[in-house]
Formats: structure tokens, C-alpha cells, sequence
């Protein structure tokens, strides 16, 4: 055999002599000079030996663990009691030795053991009589419990394949050690489980500087030193915030209960899902420290129940704090500015940014390059020492009478004497507004806020585009509406109220007006309504959804969505009011003429020219009523003002259109020594008019336990809310000329009156959630128009139904409860829809699904579209939770369809089919006090698409919901 001495002999180097680690070569019998160790030739002196390898190993472990590199191999143990080779006890019997019996084992052993221990003093005895417990198989010390337990450990298992689930690699696994923190009941900073923190650590180990603890079991374990080298969890981004706190839930199945789990969570979901997330980032993230080193500090996690009126009120109380230390910080630096100013004298800047060359104006169709009224850098530098000079200080601006900058750059947005600002050379470029376009910048700045708005300063210095606008090839000027002919002197009042405002210029012939814009123009009909609010008063409307001869109006080149904004809606106040901590109040108020103060684009003003009496044309400089993106240009002031409320810590706030609604908690006191607020009305009317912002006068009310908003009466100290009592008269003298008109079915009702009774009774019933019941029929009769041209005649039904809404309405309105929703629940579910096959729903590891029952050509009519197909989907889904008994929650729904995602957040759509299935998604929603969250999904992971099609997943089971289809759907759905 390779290797092996042909005479038998053993090889060169194997000569038995004992080279233990206390032993000398030369002299294997003698211990070495020094410490006087034992010889290895007992068996206790190797439990001292085995005992000093271990330590060494131990280090060993400690070195790798840190990261260090080329760290030895572990020494092994020596054996306890010497075994004989099979070579030896070979030699002994051809020497006529008689072996032992081969039932000598272990116990005989032992015995040979114990008396050459009890042989040995001091301490090599004590040491040795720990071996007589080794020998027989139990365990004496710490060390070898550990060892033992070490040894009968599981093999490391691998979970279940799943199939199709494909290469499920966990790139941002955080390392053991620290998990270690958190079971050890310590604060882990997030700092740590940043995606860029697991990078660097996977690449260096050695980064995290670790020392010994013991955990609950006493158990000697390596923990980090959190405080070592890392960031300031305090200074985290919201980017950086949330890359961690996806690491941080991936790992607290490790170390954390489900029930706990779940409820890190939901904590979470809550913070991220703030309405003004990025504004009130510092204060959700000193909460979210405070709220996790509670939840983990000791042995036993305390647990909170989030968004009870407790948990935000803590939340609220972080962005008070954090409010009140940026005014002061901003304070500070703008007094230390003004100081360092007056003493240093302005800044000489002699490279400043030319001025334009071209026209003041822009002449696109939108913005260019930076061709922006008024640019600033934000430098606050000047372009030359003030001062007398004997060079020219530059041209000198006829607005603000400063040289410097021409006209056309000036970014003052009021004179001296307070006046509006009237800028540019010509009619066409006038930009009038009251908002204070340098006031919103440093604002928008103060508070991080440019990413979310930082178009606006640029918006008010140049004017609001109106849409994608198409090119006029030729000037329109149709005749006013009969309403308008009619109310002729209202209308004159009114164009000379604006005139003298600045709002309009005129009035003009056809040809000056063509001139003056440089372009051909249209104008659109007028007419007068009355407002809605105040009866015998009346308002001025702009028929932009006028159609030309071609079948366009201005309204069709507009796509609403382009300008999007935040609606308050009743349903997000009531969850408020049911969650707020007691002493919480709220106040109203109002943007007086909210429209009128939005200045339009120079080269949109084409588009909104208006006819007073015939060849009398004036041009509009502001935003009209009537044009279909004038809601979210005055949203898209409205917007920021509020996010300036929330990031002061003056809220919650909730806006429809013009109206605010305005809440406060208190931040001490009691109910019986009184409530201490942080804010009040007057705060607000003083931030109001440093920005410019039109707050009206007479059209609010202080801060108190009652409001109303939205038509809603709201009573935060019993949680209730009623319908308005204004409201409800208006309501019922609605339902009433109804009634009327429809003279018991005996006479046909119009498309658009339908509507409009249709909208009001489904706003009704967030009081009345019985009343969604006496909807339906009007829900049907709604889709049964053809034509908005072609009224039909009511069904004895629906008089019935508008007879019982007369009657409810004629009584005090009832007061409904308000109950706390439950926080996000996700309960799985997936809808979709087919043209060619029909409706799919999955709910968990569940299906169910309708098959279209007409052909595609009779469903597909009428506005009945794919759209309208997808946001049925939806309603079947929330009809199917109602039977599952889901009730006061917020539930996520998962649609492939983008435009029914957004149509459902609105609250609308163009399409009136699907407004329908909209309306009697939400009363179904107010009933059960249900927020939908529709998410939208790409196709290819909707669970729902298979579904859709007819051929559901085999893995899934089959569910049948026993609720019955809506009339106005039923005709073409089949359950199946």
C-alpha cells in the first residue's frame, strides 16, 4: 500500500511519544519546567488539556465571528480513555496475550478511570472527578451541558419548495448578530437595516463591533454595540426610513410573535399611509423611534393598539413639537440674517444671470427651457452694490419701480400700496393674482415641501395652463344661452365688477381681440345659476363644454386628470372624529372667490375669451367657472396651504373645493380644569395673509366641538353627524320638484335630473345607510338612458322610493353614530374582468365568478364599456365581504384596470355607467362603514384574470356568494 514501510515497521515519525501541549519532546515522561502540568498520560490531565484547547477555540470563534481573517483551525480534544489500535491488540494476541472479554465496555472502563483520578491532588483531583461524570455519560460543568446540547442539535433543514415561486434570494437578510439586540430586549436603530448598512456589513463583518451578554437563558452570546460607528437614527431620510423598516418586517418573524408581528405592522402601514407623509416625516419618525424602543425594552413587548385615539394623539403631540422647533429655528436664522446683513453690507454678485433677450412672454404651449416670469435662484444675492454709481444700475422695472430687472422678471406679486400686481406689456400677458408667489416659495422651502409643489412660485409669476390646449385655426363666437340673454344685466354688472378688479380686460371688437392674444380665439356661452348656498344670488358660468360645428369644445381638449387634488371626503372625517382624543375641536373656513384667483397662462386666454352683448368681447385673465380643470388649479394652491397647516401641527385638515375644515387636540388640560390648545382660527387668517391667500371674512367659525363640513352636521364630543339642516331642506325641495315633474310616473324625467337626484339621495345615505335600499331602482333607471337628449318616463318604483326619501327628509335629520374602523385589513382579493368571458373574484384560496348572459354587442353599449365591467368587479367584491360580515374597516382591493383604480379614489368618472356602479359602491361602503383602498395590479400576477376567463386555478376552491345582482346589472351577468 502506497505510503506504508515494506517492513512492517511504522511509518517515520509515528513513535508514540506524547507531544501534548504540556508535555517536551525530548522527554515525553517529564513535565516540562514552569507551571508543573500534569502528564497527559492520565486521564485528568487531559481534562486540563482539553479544558485550555477549548478556551483557545473559544477565542478563535470570538475572532471569526468579528470578521478576522486566516484565524487558525480548532485544536481537537485528546480522548479521555486510550484506545488500542486494531494493529496493537493484533501484536498482543499472536503473542499469546489473552484479550478481554468482549463484554468489557464502558463501565469497566470507567472504573480504571475513576481509581487513576482519585490517584491525583489539589486541583488535577477536583478536575478529575468532573471526568468520572464525562465517562459515564453525564455532563458536570456549563462547558459540556453546552457541548452536549450542541451535539444532539438538529441538522439544519431546508423550508418546502414552493412551486413557481422561482429563486426567492434574500439580498437584504439581516445579520444574527442583530437579531440578537431585539431578543435581548434592546433598541435596534434602523440605522442598521438600511439596504446600504446590510451591503456594507455583508462585505466587512468586522464593522459591527460586537460584545459579550447574556441572554434570558444565560446563555453567553455576542450582541452589537449599536452606539459604534453608526449614524443617527434621529437624522434617517424617509427613503432611507423605509428600505429599512422592509429589512426590519422580513427579520421580526424570527424573534417576534405573530400577534406581535402583525402588529409592527400594522404600526407601519399607519405611519407610511399618512396623508402628508414626507411633510411630517420628522415627526412620524420620532414617533416610530419612540414607539419601537418602548415596544422592545425588556423581556415581554408592550403592546399598543394603533390608531386609537391615544396612539394619535402621541402622534399628533411629536408634530406639535416639531412644529414649534422649526418656527423657532426659523426665526432664529432669519433675525441672524438680518443681523449679519446690516453689518456686512449686500453681497456683490458680478457674474448675475443675464437678462432675457426675447419677449417677456412665453410663446409655447407650455413651459420651455427656463423661460419662467420672475426666475429665482434662491441666492438672495443682489446684482450690484447699492448705492450711488456713476454706471447704470440696469434697466429699470415698471412694475416695482427698482432697477436691476426688467418687467418681465419681476417677481413682486403686490405694490406698495397693497394693490395686485398687474405685469407684462400687453392684455395678453397680464398675470393677476392675490397669492404671493415669493411668500409660497419660502415657504415651500422652509418646510421640504419643493418636491411636492415647487412648480407653484413659477404657476403664480406666469399663469396656470388650462390643458393640453389644440391650436385655434379659426375664431368661434357663439351666442350666448337663453339663461344668459335673460339675466343681461346681471352679467354686465359682473364683467364690470371684473374689469375693475383687473380680472378682465375689454371691451374689444373680434379683430383687437385677435391682436391683442395674436392669435384667432373662441369664446363660450354664458349663462346664469343661482348659488346652491345662498338663494337670490347668482353666479356667472362659462359654457366651456360648449361644442363647435366640428363637435369639439373646449372642455373635450382637457383631460381632468392631468390636474389632480385632494378631496376631504365625509367618509375620511368621520374616521377622524371617531378616532380623536377627547377635547378635540374644529372650525371652517372659506376661500372667498377661490376660482378667481388663479391667473391663466398668457397663451391659454384664447381659449376663454367671452361675448358680453354681441361683437362685445372681453378678455378673462383668471380662472372662469365652467372650464373642467379649474377645480385642481385651485387645488393646486389649496394643496400646499393645507400641507403648510399639517406641517406646523395645526390639524387634521380635510378641503372640498374652496371649503377647509380645521381640527385641533388639545396638548393639555382636562375637561373640567379647561383644554389647551396649540393653535386657534386667528393662526391661520395670520398665516393666510403673509401668503395671500383670500380667506373669507364673514364665511367661518371658530374652532368648537360642532361644524359643519360637507353638508354634514359633525359633533366630535358625542362622535355623531347629521345631515346639515340647510342641507336637508334643500335636499327634500329637490326630492319634492321631482315628485312633481314626474307627476306619478305620468311624465318624463330628463337624464340630468336623474343624475342630480341620484348624486344627492347617495350623499344622504352616509346618514341614512338604511336608505341605500330605496337606490336601487334609481340606480336602474339611471343606466336605462340612451341619450341625455331623451328623457323616459319613471317606473311606479321609483316614485315609490322618492315618495319614502320625501318623507325621511321631512323629519330632523336622525343622527348616525361614528364608529372607529379597524386598521388596514388586506383579506386577499382580486377582481377582473373580460370582454369576452365575464367577471372573476378571488378572495384568498377562494373563487367565484359571473359569465356575461348577452353577447358582447348588447352589453357593450350604452357607456357599458371594459371600464364599467372592471368597477362592477369591484362592487361585487365589496358585496361579497358583506356577506363574510366585514364591517368598519379599511380593505384593500387589487383591479388591473388603472383608470377604475383612480375613477374609485375620486369618487367619479366620466363615464356615467360606471358613476353608477361608483355610487352604489360607496352607499354600500357608508352602510357598512367600509373604506375601500383599490390597488391597482399589473395583469400578469392579478389572481383574478384566470378567473375572468373561465378557468380558475385548480388550487383554489370554489366559493358562491348567495347576494343578488343588482337590477340594472343582473340583465347581463349570470352567476355561475
Amino acid at each position: 500500500m502506497a505510503g506504508e514501510n515494506s517492513t512492517g515497521a511504522r511509518p517515520a515519525g509515528v513513535n508514540g511519544q506524547n507531544l501534548g501541549a504540556y508535555s517536551q519532546p525530548e522527554q515525553p515522561d517529564q513535565a516540562p519546567v514552569g507551571n508543573q502540568p500534569l502528564d497527559l498520560s492520565t486521564p485528568a490531565a487531559r481534562v486540563v488539556e482539553n479544558e485550555a484547547r477549548s478556551r483557545r477555540n473559544d477565542e478563535r470563534r470570538v475572532r471569526r465571528e468579528t470578521g478576522e481573517a486566516s484565524v487558525e483551525e480548532d485544536e481537537p480534544l485528546l480522548e479521555l480513555v486510550d484506545g488500542e489500535p486494531e494493529r496493537q491488540r493484533d501484536d498482543r494476541q499472536s503473542e499469546g496475550n489473552t484479550p478481554g472479554p468482549e463484554t468489557r465496555g464502558r463501565s469497566e472502563r470507567s472504573l480504571e478511570v475513576i481509581w487513576e483520578a482519585l490517584q491525583q491532588e489539589g486541583e488535577a483531583r477536583t478536575r478529575a472527578l468532573e471526568v468520572i461524570g464525562a465517562a459515564l455519560g453525564a455532563p458536570t460543568t456549563s462547558r459540556e451541558k453546552d457541548k452536549d446540547a450542541a451535539k444532539v442539535r438538529a441538522l439544519l433543514t431546508e423550508a418546502p419548495v414552493v412551486e413557481g415561486a422561482g429563486c426567492q434570494l434574500q439580498r437584504n437578510r439581516l445579520d444574527q448578530r442583530l437579531l440578537n439586540v431585539i431578543s435581548l430586549g434592546f433598541h435596534l436603530p434602523l440605522t442598521l437595516c438600511t439596504n446600504d448598512a446590510i451591503d456594507a456589513v455583508r462585505r466587512k463583518p468586522a464593522l459591527l463591533q460586537c460584545k459579550s451578554q447574556h441572554d434570558a437563558w444565560g446563555n453567553k452570546i455576542s450582541v452589537v454595540d449599536v452606539t459604534a460607528g453608526w449614524p443617527d437614527e434621529y437624522e434617517m431620510s424617509s427613503e432611507d426610513w423605509r428600505d429599512a423598516w422592509t429589512n426590519f418586517s422580513q427579520m421580526l418573524p424570527e424573534v417576534l410573535s405573530p400577534e406581535g408581528v402583525l402588529r409592527m405592522r400594522q404600526h407601519y402601514d399607519y405611519l407610511v399611509q399618512h396623508p402628508y407623509f414626507r411633510v411630517c416625516f420628522t415627526a412620524i419618525l420620532r414617533f416610530d423611534i419612540h414607539i419601537r424602543h418602548d415596544y422592545f425594552w425588556g423581556k415581554i413587548c408592550k403592546p399598543f393598539e394603533v390608531g386609537l385615539p391615544d396612539y394619535v394623539a402621541a402622534l399628533m403631540q411629536e408634530q406639535n413639537v416639531v412644529a414649534l422647533e422649526a418656527s423657532s429655528s426659523f426665526l432664529g436664522r432669519a433675525q441672524e440674517s438680518r443681523s449679519s446683513s446690516s453689518s456686512r453690507g449686500p453681497r456683490f454678485q458680478p457674474y448675475d444671470r443675464p437678462p432675457d433677450r426675447g419677449h417677456g412672454a412665453v410663446q409655447g404651449g407650455g413651459f420651455g427651457g427656463d423661460q419662467r416670469r420672475g426666475f429665482n435662484d434662491g441666492s438672495g444675492g443682489r446684482p450690484f452694490r447699492t448705492g450711488r454709481s456713476s454706471v447704470s444700475a440696469g434697466p429699470l422695472c415698471l412694475i416695482c419701480a427698482k432697477s436691476g430687472h426688467r418687467a418681465d422678471r419681476c417677481t413682486q406679486t403686490r405694490l406698495p400700496n397693497d394693490t395686485p400686481v398687474v405685469s407684462g406689456a400687453c392684455e395678453r400677458d397680464r398675470i393677476i393674482t392675490t397669492y404671493r408667489a415669493e411668500a409660497f416659495e419660502a415657504e415651500l422651502r422652509r418646510w421640504d415641501l419643493w418636491e411636492c409643489f415647487g412648480s407653484l412660485p413659477t404657476r403664480l409669476r406666469c399663469g396656470f395652463p388650462i390643458g393640453n390646449m389644440e391650436p385655434l385655426t379659426r375664431t368661434f363666437t357663439p351666442d350666448n344661452h337663453k339663461g344668459g340673454l335673460e339675466h343681461m344685466d346681471f352679467i354686465k354688472a359682473y364683467v364690470d365688477e371684473q374689469v375693475g378688479l383687473g380680472h378682465m380686460s375689454g371691451p374689444f371688437s373680434r379683430g383687437q381681440v385677435e391682436r391683442l392674444l395674436g392669435s384667432h380665439f373662441r369664446s363660450s356661452p354664458l349663462s346664469v345659476v343661482e348659488k346652491p348656498n345662498a338663494p337670490g344670488k347668482w353666479r356667472l358660468i362659462q359654457n366651456c363644454s360648449f361644442k363647435d360645428e366640428h363637435g369639439v369644445s373646449v372642455n373635450d381638449m382637457i383631460d381632468s386628470e392631468d390636474f389632480p387634488t385632494v378631496w376631504g371626503t365625509a367618509a375620511e372625517v368621520a374616521d377622524i372624529i371617531a378616532n380623536a382624543p377627547e377635547g378635540a375641536q374644529f372650525a371652517t373656513l372659506d376661500i372667498d372667490a377661490a376660482f378667481r384667483r388663479i391667473p391663466i397662462y398668457p397663451p391659454h386666454k384664447a381659449y376663454l375669451v367671452i361675448q358680453c352683448e354681441p361683437g362685445a368681447f372681453y378678455i378673462d385673465h383668471v380662472c372662469p367657472f365652467g372650464v373642467s380643470s379649474g377645480t385642481g388649479l385651485q387645488g393646486s394652491v389649496m394643496d400646499p396651504f393645507v400641507a403648510f397647516l399639517d406641517a406646523r401641527g395645526w390639524g387634521p385638515n380635510r378641503k372640498w373645493v374652496d371649503d377647509l375644515l380645521n381640527g385641533r387636540y388639545p396638548v393639555a388640560g382636562s375637561a373640567d380644569s379647561g383644554w389647551v390648545y396649540a393653535h386657534g382660527v386667528q393662526d391661520i387668517f395670520g398665516l393666510a395673509a403673509s401668503l395671500g391667500v383670500p380667506l373669507h371674512q364673514e364665511k367661518w367659525t371658530p374652532h368648537a366641538f360642532e361644524a359643519e363640513y360637507a353638508g354634514f352636521a359633525w359633533d366630535a364630543a358625542n362622535r355623531t353627524v347629521t345631515l346639515a339642516e340647510k342641507k336637508r331642506l334643500k335636499y327634500l325641495g329637490r326630492v319634492e320638484d321631482a315628485l312633481r315633474s314626474a307627476k306619478g310616473g305620468a311624465s318624463r324625467m330628463g337624464l340630468l335630473a336623474v343624475q342630480k337626484l341620484n348624486g344627492t339621495l347617495s350623499h344622504c345615505a352616509f346618514v341614512y345607510p338604511h336608505g341605500r335600499t330605496f337606490l336601487s331602482g334609481l340606480y336602474a333607471f339611471a343606466a336605462s338612458f340612451r341619450s341625455e337628449f331623451a328623457p323616459r318616463y319613471p317606473p311606479k318604483s321609483i316614485v315609490s322610493d322618492l315618495g319614502w326619501w320625501r318623507d325621511v327628509l321631512s323629519k330632523p335629520s336622525v343622527k348616525r353614530t361614528l364608529r372607529p374602523r379597524k386598521t388596514l385589513t388586506d383579506l386577499d382579493v382580486w377582481v377582473d374582468a373580460s370582454s369576452s368571458w365575464g367577471i372573476g373574484l378571488v378572495m384568498g384560496d377562494t373563487w367565484d365568478a359571473w359569465k356575461w348572459a348577452v353577447p358582447y354587442e348588447e352589453w357593450h353599449s350604452n357607456g357599458r364599456d371594459i371600464g364599467w365591467a372592471e368597477m362592477v368587479a369591484i362592487e361585487l367584491a365589496l358585496r361579497a365581504l358583506e356577506e363574510t360580515g366585514v364591517h368598519d374597516a379599511d380593505v384593500l382591493i387589487r383591479s388591473d384596470n388603472e383608470g377604475v383604480v383612480h375613477a374609485l379614489r375620486r369618487g367619479r368618472s366620466r363615464n356615467f355607467q360606471v358613476n353608477l356602479s361608483i355610487r352604489r359602491t360607496e352607499a354600500l361602503c357608508m352602510a357598512l362603514n367600509i373604506v375601500v383602498q383599490p390597488v391597482y395590479v399589473n395583469t400578469k400576477i392579478n389572481r383574478a384574470d384566470p378567473v375572468s376567463r373561465g378557468i380558475p386555478d385548480p388550487s383554489l376552491r370554489r366559493s358562491k356568494a348567495r347576494f343578488t345582482l343588482p337590477q340594472e346589472v343582473s340583465i347581463y351577468l349570470d352567476h355561475v
